[in-house]
């Protein structure tokens, strides 16, 4: 059997190509299970940019207020890197409600993501519209709105840093599943 194999030119052929095919699926399989610990591995990181104001009765500051209160509660968490936007760029940045330009900017300033929103006030209470934008396709990864009547921005700011961060763990958990 063994030498009616070694003489059968065609079944050697196709062994050989079975075994090829089987080591380039293993190789493939073993490269997305390597690219879905790395990209769980890598801390992410995000841009901030100033919420737009909305409404009459809007400190035209809060956008910024907010988002820079929100900076800060994202750094603190430790699962994030906050870059910062090129100064020139900031102007630009207030209200940056498109999600292809949020994506652009969050590219420019070297960051995964961007969070874009807005801030309003009806009937004494503030509300705030947050999206997380995947800077790679300007896709919207998620977005929630929140009320709040109390005017505590830090801890209205800690509690939308932590819808943002809970949103960005299940993202990345989504993203790193092999396909």
């Amino acid at each position: 059997m063994t030498r009616t194999f070694l003489r059968n030119r065609g079944l050697r052929v196709i062994v050989l190509v079975a075994v090829l095919i089987t080591a380039a699926a293993a190789g493939l399989s073993l490269r997305r299970a390597a690219s879905a610990r790395t990209t769980m591995s890598r801390t992410p990181s995000i841009l901030v940019i100033p919420l737009s104001v909305r409404g009459t009765g809007t400190d035209p500051w809060s956008g910024q207020g907010l988002a820079e209160e929100i900076r800060v509660s994202l750094a603190s968490t430790g699962t994030v890197r906050i870059r910062r936007a090129d100064p020139s760029a900031v102007s630009t940045l207030v209200g940056a409600s498109d999600s292809t330009a949020a994506a652009n900017h969050a590219r420019r300033a070297g960051a995964d993501y961007a969070i874009v929103g807005t801030v309003s006030r009806k009937a004494g209470k503030s509300e705030i519209g947050l999206r997380l934008v995947r800077a790679s396709d300007g896709n919207i990864a998620w977005s929630g709105t929140f009320w709040r009547s109390s005017t505590d921005l830090s801890t209205f700011a800690a509690d939308l840093a932590t819808a943002v961060t809970d949103a960005l763990s299940t993202e990345r958990l989504k993203h790193a599943r092999p396909r």
